[in-house]
């Protein structure tokens, strides 16, 4: 019960006024447009916590573990419920969109968290108005076996041709429906000869690339 995992996480912000929780709605690149800021509706009490990892536990492991971040938001009026037409976010209630968790401490705003909602999960009880979010950070995306070509609905990488000293990486992400504006690619040192991808998800062909 997603619920009940959520209620024994471990407590990281369990009171207001010192975080702020934005969602990218529209899919503009930005957390400015009206109802992106969702920090009123995050519920942090009755047990409830705003919870994150940044997936970095083992350092040495040869494949980077999935960051993830779980809230639970109050729905009462069907907000944060995908297929509820009548919401104001509507048809924005979707997977993919951005979100990222701040903390603010003496008026300084720092960034904790930034990735991407996985999933929605209205409260099955409807005397229960609230919703569980599920989000997981960009390596989640990669690692995804529908992060393929024609993502985000695709398949996994397979027959991908890399040419000689083109921008493998580039290639990849393109082919992973990866958004452009969430890339900072510098130039390498090396230069590659040509690679194949042979039915790996996104994350294993640029660690293998790499």
């Amino acid at each position: 019960d997603l619920y009940t995992n959520f209620d024994n996480a471990i407590d990281i912000i369990s009171s207001k006024g010192n975080y702020m929780v934005e969602v990218d709605w529209n899919n503009d690149g930005d957390f400015a447009d009206t109802y992106e800021d969702i920090t009123a509706d995050v519920l942090t009490t009755e047990g409830r916590v705003l919870t994150w990892n940044r997936g970095t536990e083992n350092p040495d492991s040869d494949r980077s573990p999935v960051g993830t971040a779980e809230l639970v938001v109050r729905n009462d009026t069907g907000k944060y419920s995908p297929e509820n037409t009548a919401s104001v976010l509507y048809p924005n209630v979707l997977p993919r969109r951005r979100i990222r968790i701040r903390a603010i401490q003496n008026g300084t705003i720092y960034n904790q968290w930034k990735g991407y909602i996985v999933k929605f999960i209205p409260h099955p009880d409807p005397n229960i108005q609230t919703c569980y979010i599920l989000c997981e950070d960009g390596m989640g995306w990669l690692a995804n076996p529908d992060s393929g070509i024609n993502a985000p609905q695709g398949v996994p990488l397979d027959g991908l041709r890399l040419g000689a000293n083109t921008g493998h990486l580039t290639d990849i992400l393109d082919a992973a429906g990866w958004p452009a504006a969430d890339r900072s690619l510098a130039a390498g040192v090396d230069n590659t000869g040509p690679w194949f991808v042979t039915n790996q998800v996104p994350r294993d062909a640029i660690q293998d690339l790499m």
